[in-house]
């Protein structure tokens, strides 16, 4: 596991090391580590790997408490060190046609999350989202598709300049605020809303 600890911290420093002092990025490797190896992002269950990996076991809750701090941060976020990553390791990607899923989803009533991702060998990663809390009106002045747009300038970000998008939505999206605002605002050439409905955005 040393190795692949070794390599993530390659990357991370590659591509976040202007963000984030080296304490927050080994903190950051060794998490990412622990989900690789656990299949889980549940906290004990990772400080539970990271006790094991080290031969620590009468450390876990301490190293509970140290993940729940960690993701407290408010450095470890989107902008320092989600977004560069990504965005570096997205220009290594040979295709000219990215395509972006945008979908929405909930959580039983706790709250709502918004989420585009770029597809990837059968699954999608996610790129850019925005969370609110559900059956709670939006704050006030903020509209949906404003979240929407939010999302997709995210996004937009992310994406190399010479690569084509195409983005696949749920027929929800077929509305004019989507495709001729949202959509046009990014400057991407297509849009498919349940490959019923596509219109090209001025680039």
């Amino acid at each position: 596991m040393e190795i692949f600890y070794t390599e993530i911290q390659k990357i991370v420093t590659r591509y976040c090391g202007e963000y984030l002092p080296y304490r927050v990025r080994a903190s950051w490797g060794q998490l990412v580590l622990a989900v690789m190896v656990s299949g889980s992002v549940v906290l004990n269950r990772l400080s539970g790997v990271q006790a094991h990996s080290l031969g620590r076991k009468a450390r876990e809750k301490s190293l509970a408490r140290h993940l729940k701090r960690l993701v407290k941060d408010e450095r470890f976020n989107w902008t320092n060190l989600y977004a560069p990553l990504v965005k570096g390791l997205l220009k290594w990607n040979p295709t000219e046609r990215v395509v972006i899923i945008l979908d929405e989803t909930a959580h039983t009533d706790h709250f709502r999350l918004l989420m585009a991702g770029v597809w990837y060998e059968g699954r999608v990663i996610p790129l850019a989202w925005e969370s609110w809390l559900g059956n709670t009106k939006l704050l006030e002045g903020v509209s949906y598709w404003q979240k929407v747009e939010l999302v997709l300038a995210r996004v937009a970000e992310l994406i190399p300049s010479h690569q084509k998008v195409v983005v696949l939505a749920d027929r929800a999206y077929g509305n004019p605020a989507f495709i001729d605002d949202d959509m046009a605002g990014t400057g991407w050439c297509r849009c498919k809303v349940k490959a019923a409905l596509r219109r090209r955005a001025s680039r």
